[in-house]
């Protein structure tokens, strides 16, 4: 319906076709990718304002349509470190103010969120076109965590004198 719903770069395209199916499948990722791609430069910045750190790292991405909460406390100290993101920078930022970044289509914005807002969404299916919404052509749903990691820490632990070590 002429309305864009992701803007940023197709990884892959798949077209299928047969007696039975056709459809096109699109991967890819939004305009944010590059901030969370990127690692900072290590540095400490001073006095910085949050709105304006942010504008300045998401124009150096291309990433121009922002609307950002300029009531963020300015943060004295900044120490930016190895294998911190562009995002990851970000979301501390503004989560230390609590409050969320986020991208709805081609926009960047910063603040709070409306937890009493109620989303709508409208979905169809075999309806005339001009009363057609959001067109249901299949749906599958699957959650699979198989793929995620798990990570364990173990300490260890030694005598004062070094003669005997553990696995906590």
């Amino acid at each position: 319906n002429n309305v864009g719903i992701m803007k940023g770069t197709v990884d892959s395209a798949e077209y299928h076709w047969d007696s039975t199916d056709s459809y096109i499948r699109v991967v890819g990722r939004d305009m944010v990718a590059p901030l969370i791609d990127n690692d900072v430069l290590p540095t400490t910045l001073q006095n910085i304002k949050p709105h304006e750190y942010i504008s300045k790292v998401c124009n150096s991405y291309n990433i121009t349509n922002l609307k950002l909460d300029t009531t963020m406390s300015s943060i004295t100290k900044l120490v930016l470190n190895v294998g911190e993101s562009e995002m990851s920078v970000i979301n501390t930022m503004v989560k230390n103010e609590r409050r969320k970044a986020w991208l709805d289509y081609d926009t960047f914005y910063t603040g709070t969120w409306s937890k009493n807002a109620a989303p709508s969404f409208t979905f169809t299916r075999g309806v005339p076109v001009d009363k057609m919404c959001i067109p249901i052509k299949s749906f599958t749903y699957k959650e699979d965590g198989t793929t995620v990691p798990s990570e364990y820490i173990i300490y260890g632990n030694s005598s004062s004198d070094g003669s005997t070590n553990s696995v906590m």
